[in-house]
């Protein structure tokens, strides 16, 4: 049996060499991992950042693998725009919408009028971005945005939002490990990514911080300043859906160009559809405000006529989807 034994020496011989080989690649990438965090360090520093939030957020920082997977996970099937608004627009959200407008409506009125937003969308904001407060997420923040900024995929993003991230920790005397968000950044009830909490968060109850996370004073607040900043304009709604002529062409349909509600009315557009029990029915007036034609989802979903308002939730968030079930909960849920 001297065959076997060679055979077992040889397979032990290879598996030593492959583990060597295995353990030479991890050294190599935390050595890699090393000096890009020491860079990071070099930068934060050289940004003024405190040496002490510095050591503080980056000392034992590694990157997460589950922020990598969840980054990399491939898309599921799209979903449709139907389906998207019977997730986000239900009925659980709108009875708990019109419930948190009561339950807050001096602290969201008094916002409301001194940011220019009307309370329904703050509303509105909130529960889509985290379903008031049940969605925050519980990531490390700093290693979450520091794990994407090293992967590479997005690195001047994530890079940026990094050293956003230690200016937030030293602003507000934060450690580290009390700054919880999702695995790609995103914080707090209103999921503000770390540059947009620097620029938009505020301290809504006047206690000296912009808790996000917990204060509904300073939550409100920050939406409603972020959309200010964003020119929503507090006199206009975000639009309506509409009926469209039967020989209304897809190319009239474009987000990027704006005509006045008098172009819609000549062109034959009615407010509202047949199953849209949200908005009284009815042509379009005949003013000069200027409104777009858009479809949010696939032609046969039905199309909306909307205000800059939609852009400036657009701005916010990208996708149409987004955009208009805001619109539409806004509205489910009332004044």
């Amino acid at each position: 049996m001297l065959w076997m034994a060679r055979y077992r020496l040889m397979m032990f011989g290879c598996m030593v060499a492959i583990a060597a080989h295995a353990n030479d690649a991890f050294a190599q990438e935390d050595a890699r991992f090393a000096r890009w965090l020491d860079n990071i360090r070099a930068k934060a520093l050289e940004a003024g950042i405190s040496p002490v939030v510095v050591e503080d957020a980056l000392t034992g920082l590694e990157p997460d693998e589950e922020v990598l997977r969840l980054d990399r996970k491939q898309p599921e099937k799209k979903i449709t725009f139907t389906r998207y608004v019977e997730n986000t627009v239900n009925p659980r959200r709108i009875a708990k919408g019109r419930q948190m407008m009561a339950e807050y409506k001096d602290e969201l009125e008094r916002i409301g009028d001194q940011y220019g937003v009307q309370p329904k969308y703050i509303v509105a904001l909130w529960a889509i971005e985290s379903d008031f407060g049940n969605n925050k997420g519980n990531f490390s923040v700093v290693q979450s945005v520091a794990t994407l900024a090293y992967d590479g995929r997005r690195a001047e993003f994530f890079t940026k939002e990094l050293i956003a991230t230690l200016r937030l920790l030293e602003a507000e005397k934060m450690r580290s490990d009390e700054l919880t968000g999702s695995w790609a950044g995103a914080m707090g009830d209103c999921q503000f990514m770390p540059s947009t909490f620097l620029n938009s968060a505020v301290d809504g109850n006047g206690d000296g911080h912009r808790d996000i996370w917990n204060s509904p004073p300073d939550i409100f607040a920050s939406i409603a300043n972020y959309l200010h900043g964003l020119k929503w304009n507090p006199k206009h709604e975000w639009g309506r859906a509409v009926v469209l002529p039967d020989d209304f062409k897809v190319s009239e349909a474009d987000i990027k160009v704006a005509k006045p509600a008098r172009h819609w009315h000549a062109r034959g557009l009615q407010y509202g559809r047949t199953d849209d029990t949200l908005n009284d029915s009815g042509p379009v007036p005949e003013t000069d405000q200027p409104l777009y034609a858009i479809y949010p989802g696939a032609e046969d979903e039905g199309a909306v006529l909307v205000t800059n308002n939609f852009q400036a939730l657009l701005q916010w968030n990208r996708s149409r989807y987004f955009a208009t079930s805001v619109g539409m909960l806004a509205d489910a849920i009332g004044e």
